[in-house]
């Protein structure tokens, strides 16, 4: 267990007092909680805090926004997660070769800028564990308090992730947002399908399409608000309709409603352009510059005439285009800099973290007062248990046809998320792609909600019988796909295998070449989303199984009965699946 002589801290001298007590809460987690007293009310220096454990049977290290990074790391190159309000969450998890935890760390505090590191020290082989506090510049405090959970519990490591998220939920009161029935139904997303292009037309032959192979939600994305379609942000902080564009987006919306879809509008949150109105009205309520000439700036939601300006224009326009939602991108932006560390406000001496959750706080319930079903999406980075509680959509971060990071993104996040719908980034892909090169896009984001960025009415036949299937199968058992328990195999390879299981239903993707192992009274859908069509089962028991082949388009390729025998060997097409069901004796 962590106890005093080893936890070290390391701080300039502007705290009178730095207490640090420890207590053990259970078997192998323990709670070190930290309390600064600051002789006057100041903007504190970085604080390191260190503790060491040996480093026995490590294999990989996972983090909130580690992308496909996750080996063991030195102490002079550690591997971090950082976090604040507005971007990632503070754990970070040492993983064994087995997929078992062996030291999760986490912080209560999911606002200030904070990192947890880790790497190992080369002359003792231990872990090297260290949590740097206020690594932004933060507004001054008098006091500060936080609490370090550590937990060395030899348990699966997504399960010792999904006990931080419990942690934080009930001993903490980070609640997510309300997530309506709609957050957890496939979109179509006009980004990398439309970028500004856009017109009334195209968007609605688009979602007829759309709808008609399960799409319920559509995401008019940049481009609606300006003339322009460069590509930048120049022109954002008005969010006055581009009429020659978009003449009639509330007429726009009613037929897109009439069809069964929903839509979310997009916003950048925090840029004004410098060919806005707004720039020259703001100009002393900035946090920072977005672009090294000045011609983006960062809005200072410390302000309440920031944050009444931004609120006001999200209720504007949900009442008057009819919206059912809102994409509010670039939250993590929010961010402070020389020119904006000084301040004082109305509302007396607020940090930049709390001006963001005031601002996401009134967003979230004014916009609930008009619609209690309202669809607020984030994105990665801001995914972290604060932020949790202002959006019920969170979406893997642009990473267009990346099969790889979708899905690294889609369970990074469903691990630490609890409730909230978990999207996709945007599919998308050639015209001349294969089927099956295709479909393996589809199957990394099987358990997040889809998201398409397609022109549907432009594709080919046989990918638009590919995804009407998959989407088809997928919202047939989004049930256990989402709400099922949630395993995964191998995390230092960016998973091997994935499995939902809920009521004796198992839904997999194998990633990798790997066996899979069933169990008696289960029903199985196994997909290969891989090249190698020799697909192994591991029976653990005399269980008789009839088994069906499909091929990515969903036709029948094979079948047959698997009995006594403890290994079969299928043919399983590339990104094809083999169902299996169990058969009473």
């Amino acid at each position: 267990m962590i106890e005093s002589p080893f936890f070290v801290c390391k701080q300039k001298n502007q705290a009178s007092n730095i207490s640090v007590t420890y207590e053990n809460v259970g078997m192998r987690i323990s709670l070190v909680r930290i309390l600064f007293a600051f002789d006057s009310r100041v903007t504190p220096d970085q604080a390191r805090f260190t503790f060491t454990v040996p480093c026995v049977d490590v294999y990989s290290t996972w983090r909130p926004v580690g992308g496909a990074v996750r080996n063991v790391a030195p102490n002079w190159r550690k591997l971090t997660a950082a976090s604040r309000l507005a971007s990632g969450a503070p754990v970070l998890s040492m993983i064994s070769k087995g997929g078992n935890n062996r030291v999760t760390v986490a912080l209560s505090d999911a606002q200030t800028p904070c990192t947890i590191g880790c790497g190992v020290l080369e002359e003792t082989a231990e872990l090297e564990f260290r949590i740097d506090l206020f690594t932004q510049l933060v507004s001054p405090l008098d006091s500060y308090e936080i609490t370090v959970r550590i937990d060395q519990r030899d348990i699966p490591f997504y399960d010792a992730l999904s006990d931080v998220e419990k942690w934080w939920h009930d001993d903490l009161g980070f609640a997510g947002a309300y997530v309506p029935d709609a957050a957890r139904m496939p979109v179509d997303s006009l980004w990398y399908s439309f970028h500004q292009e856009l017109d009334p037309a195209s968007i609605l032959a688009e979602c007829k399409a759309s709808k008609a192979l399960g799409m319920d939600t559509v995401i008019i994305d940049d481009g609606w608000q300006t003339d322009d379609n460069h590509r930048g942000y120049e022109y954002c902080g008005d969010w006055v309709l581009a009429k020659e564009k978009i003449p009639d987006l509330k007429k726009l919306v009613d037929d897109l409603h009439a069809i069964g879809m929903k839509v979310m509008l997009w916003f950048s949150v925090p840029y004004v352009g410098i060919y806005s109105g707004a720039y020259a009205e703001f100009e002393d309520m900035y946090l920072c510059s977005a672009a090294r000439n000045r011609t983006v700036m960062v809005l200072d939601p410390r302000y309440k005439k920031v944050r009444d300006y931004l609120s006001n224009i999200y209720v504007s326009a949900v009442k008057s285009y009819g919206l059912d939602g809102l994409k509010l991108d670039f939250i993590d932006a929010f961010s402070l800099s020389e020119m904006s560390v000084d301040k004082t406000f109305e509302d007396g001496n607020i940090s930049l973290e709390n001006g963001v959750e005031m601002l996401l706080s009134e967003v979230m319930e004014k916009l609930r007062a008009i619609n209690h079903e309202i669809l607020i999406e984030f994105r990665q980075t801001y995914v972290g248990p604060t932020i949790r509680k202002y959006g019920n959509m969170l979406r893997v971060a642009d990473c267009p046809n990346d099969t790889q990071s979708n899905r690294n993104g889609i369970i990074d996040l469903r691990l630490i998320s609890g409730s909230t719908a978990v999207h996709s980034d945007m599919i998308m892909w050639h015209r001349d792609e294969t089927n099956e090169a295709a479909a393996a896009q589809l199957l990394a984001v099987m358990f997040g909600v889809p998201q398409i960025s397609l022109r549907i009415p432009e594709l080919k036949e046989d990918h638009r019988r590919l995804l009407a299937y998959f989407l088809s199968f997928w919202r047939e058992h989004r049930d256990v796909l989402l709400e099922g328990k949630l395993i995964v195999k191998d995390p230092d390879v960016c998973y091997s295998m994935v499995m939902a299981q809920k009521d004796q239903k198992t839904i997999a993707v194998r990633y990798l070449s790997v066996p899979f192992e069933v169990q008696e009274n289960n029903s199985y859908r196994l997909f290969n989303a891989t090249t190698d069509e020799n697909v192994t089962i591991l029976a653990n028991s005399a269980q008789v199984f009839d088994y069906k082949i499909f091929d990515c388009l969903g036709n029948t390729v094979g079948s047959g009965r698997i009995s006594d025998t403890a290994v079969a060997l299928l043919k399983v097409p590339a990104s094809g699946n083999v169902e299996l069901l169990p058969i009473k004796s």
